[in-house]
Parts: structure tokens; sequence; C-alpha cells
């Protein structure tokens, strides 16, 4: 094992750390599904497609959705390559993209308007992330440790 990072790789050859393996299955499977509806949005509606789903939508905004068509699968890369680096993207991600999502969807349609699929899996995954994060990267810290 590489002494300065672990991998999903190396989370996974060791037969422990079951809890980590869900854990990170969950982080991957999660920004696959986020990569797929973004990708499934460009291939519908073309480049820079909320404009088109929403006239509301600025293009700011529609340029950060757009490009997490690109970040989303960089943040699983990162994250099979290094976990902590990775856990550090998901994070400004996850948090951003709630952020201005509420922020959105509250300002446009009402306070009410984030009780939805989209809304609220976004939100579970964010307390998700928040809950594991430090689980998952002193985890990482020990394996480190143990294989210097």
């Amino acid at each position: 094992m590489n002494k300065r990072r672990v991998s999903v790789k190396d989370v996974f050859s060791v037969k422990k750390s079951y809890a980590l393996k869900i854990m990170l299955i969950i982080y991957l499977l999660s920004f696959l599904g986020a990569t797929y509806n973004h990708a499934m949005d460009l291939i519908k509606y073309g480049i820079f497609p909320y404009q088109r789903l929403n006239s509301n939508v600025p293009v700011w905004l529609n340029i950060y959705w757009t490009l997490l068509t690109f970040i989303d699968p960089l943040a699983m890369v990162l994250l099979l390559y290094s976990i902590n680096i990775g856990l550090v993207l998901y994070g400004v991600v996850i948090v951003s993209d709630v952020l201005i999502n509420y922020w959105f969807m509250i300002s446009t349609k009402g306070l009410f308007s984030w009780i939805n699929f989209g809304q609220i899996s976004q939100l579970l995954f964010l307390i998700f992330y928040l809950a594991t994060v430090r689980l998952i990267y002193n985890e990482t810290q020990r394996m480190q440790r143990e294989n210097e």
C-alpha cells in the first residue's frame, strides 16, 4: 500500500472494514447516479440544458449544474485513487450542490418546493456524508499507519 494514500482498492483488499466498504460503495453509487442524471440532461436538451428546463435558471447556475456532469465523475476517480482527496471533493460538491439547489428551489418556487425526491435524496446524502466523512478519514489514516 502506498504510504501517502489509501485507495478504494486498498480497502477492498483487506478482509475487515466491511462498514467502510459499504460507505464507499454508497458514495460511489450516489455520484454515479448524479453523473447519470446530469449526462441525461445534456443528451436530452443539449449543452447548458437547465435554462431549457426552467427559464428562471441564471447562466451561472446553468454552467455550474452542467459542470457537475464532469466534476461528479472526477470526484469518483479521486475517491478511487485516494480516498482522502476524494472525500474533500465530495464534500465541496455535495455541500455546494445542496445549498445552491435549495436556494434556487426556495427562491423561485417557495419554501416547501424542496419537498421532492431529488432534493430530499441530496439532503440525505449530505447528512450521510457529514455523518461518515470523519469516520472514513480516521479509518483510512489507521490503515496508512498500519502499512507504513
